[in-house]
């Protein structure tokens, strides 16, 4: 469910995409009603949590203003 209320901030406020906000959405309705299935779905959400934090630290560093020496 976190990963809908992510997903629901994105959107609002226009952090990322929207496409990366419905496939939160998508990865987070495939987690909650697969994860009785195996143990190993709960590696796609610590994957998830990867690719999202790069993205984001990219993001980040190309905006970052550059200082003046």
């Amino acid at each position: 469910m976190a990963g809908v209320y992510v997903a629901s901030i994105w959107l609002c406020n226009g952090l990322m995409h929207r496409g990366w906000a419905f496939l939160t959405c998508i990865l987070a309705l495939v987690l909650l009603l697969s994860i009785d299935e195996s143990f190993w779905v709960i590696l796609i959400f610590l994957g998830w949590v990867l690719v999202v934090s790069v993205i984001i630290l990219i993001c980040y560093l190309r905006t970052k203003p550059k200082e003046d020496k």
